[in-house]
């Protein structure tokens, strides 16, 4: 047990708590990070064994944007990014077809892809009044189911969510505060040495699962499974939505209605990765992203344009996808997902598998620390978001990707932007 009172203690050692803590700190705060894993970092986590050094990331990859802020912190260390082109070097796939560049499409399969891309745009750009899902948006303009399902890959399983159940004036609403731009990087260093950097002298208990939060205005106890009560006057919860949702951690008394209703509107789906590493490419070097309709349909190389002595291509899946993925046993999910490798590369599975080394699923919905991959709104809870930035009584305050108001939820500089705006809020109540 502690002794000891902080002024704040926050759960979790992501990309939020310790953008939280981090501001805090250095502010002077007496606080304590509580991190249920060994190390920080949450759903950002680099393997550097595989590719013998080599950072390999199993959880969030990219800087999403060119003035993502997350490119401050990394010139902070002097460490550097790669530009990854992806969305404008997207290579397309036909059933049984090999992946080919747009303007190696067909018309009118070209033609339709861009109208896709050009609808999206326009909704982004536009101001209704109610909300509908996206699959609605695209049907009411006339786009046939089948030109759905693009969508549902392009756009949808990017936000980690079912095409027929994203709400649109979310979309909106992020895109009409988005300064972060359109290009993806990677932090060639890794995420896991930037967040290693970044938490340095900051006070964390390692494998400090929290249970149990009593609160009053100005005062909280934190109950951990393992290693003690701690005490504080205020706390900053950053543990996913989704354990939220789980009731993994109880607070006593409960939440404020407001807040309950809140938690309960986000959806959480699962996140996928699966993984394969070969003693060369089986593919040529300018290969950045592939896609297709497929149950493995979304695509990069992890080791694009690095100096590795491996080459990787990982599959992501997210949502419906994800789901199916993670109830096959592990091996039967990797041979399906190198089955629709092999069509979209056009190399045959024998030469596939005699040149592969490595191969490996990630599934985020099934880590208890974290129950899915990232948080997306449904039709009509959009207002979800702003309650959740709502502290409680200036004692209970909430930061995460999935409370990303005024910038990109769904990343990691989205969940940094949301922990620093906490901190904000605290040192102005001071």
């Amino acid at each position: 047990m502690s002794n000891q009172e902080y002024d704040v203690i926050i759960v979790g050692a992501g990309a939020a708590g310790l953008a939280t803590a981090r501001t805090l700190f250095d502010h002077g705060y007496n606080l304590v990070i509580l991190e249920a894993r060994d190390r920080v970092g949450g759903r950002a986590h680099t393997n550097y064994d595989l590719l013998h050094g080599h950072p390999l990331e199993l959880g969030g990859e990219f800087i999403h944007g060119q003035h993502a802020p997350t490119h401050e912190l990394v010139q902070s260390f002097g460490y550097s990014t790669l530009q990854v082109p992806r969305k404008e070097t997207l290579r397309w796939g036909e059933p049984a077809q090999v992946a080919i560049s747009l303007e190696q499409l067909s018309e009118p399969r070209r033609s339709r892809l861009l109208a896709l891309y050009t609808a999206y745009t326009d909704l982004l750009r536009s101001t209704p009044q109610t909300d509908q899902s996206l699959a609605s948006y695209f049907l009411g303009l006339g786009f046939t189911p089948d030109e759905v399902n693009i969508a549902d890959i392009l756009f949808a399983q990017t936000c980690c969510a079912p095409i027929d159940k994203l709400s649109c004036l979310d979309l909106i609403h992020e895109a009409q505060r988005d300064r972060a731009g359109q290009s993806d990087f990677r932090v060639r260093q890794g995420y896991s040495a930037l967040f290693a950097r970044y938490s340095e002298s900051l006070p964390i208990k390692y494998q400090r699962v929290v249970a149990q939060i009593e609160w009053a205005q100005g005062s909280v106890t934190v109950h951990t499974r393992v290693g003690g009560i701690f005490k504080a006057r205020r706390c900053v919860i950053t543990v996913p939505i989704g354990v939220l949702q789980h009731g993994d951690l109880q607070f006593i008394p409960d939440l404020p209605l407001s807040k309950q209703q809140a938690i309960a509107t986000y959806r959480m789906e699962g996140a996928t990765k699966l993984i394969y590493l070969f003693d060369q490419p089986m593919w040529d070097a300018d290969l950045a992203y592939m896609a297709r309709v497929g149950q493995v349909a979304r695509w990069w190389t992890p080791t694009y344009q690095m100096e590795a002595p491996l080459a990787g291509l990982t599959a992501f899946l997210t949502a419906g996808s994800a789901r199916v993925l993670d109830d096959l046993p592990e091996a039967d999910a990797l041979l399906l997902g190198l089955q629709e490798a092999s069509e979209l590369l056009g190399v045959g599975m024998t030469i596939l598998q005699s040149h592969l080394q490595h191969q490996m699923r990630i599934s985020w919905a099934h880590d208890p620390f974290t129950r899915g991959g990232y948080a997306y709104i449904p039709v009509d809870g959009t207002p979800a978001r702003a309650e959740m930035c709502q502290p409680v009584e200036h004692t209970l305050y909430f930061a995460g990707e999935a409370y990303a108001t005024m910038s990109n939820p769904q990343t990691v500089h989205g969940a940094m932007e949301s922990g620093w705006a906490v901190a904000h809020t605290i040192l102005q109540d001071r």
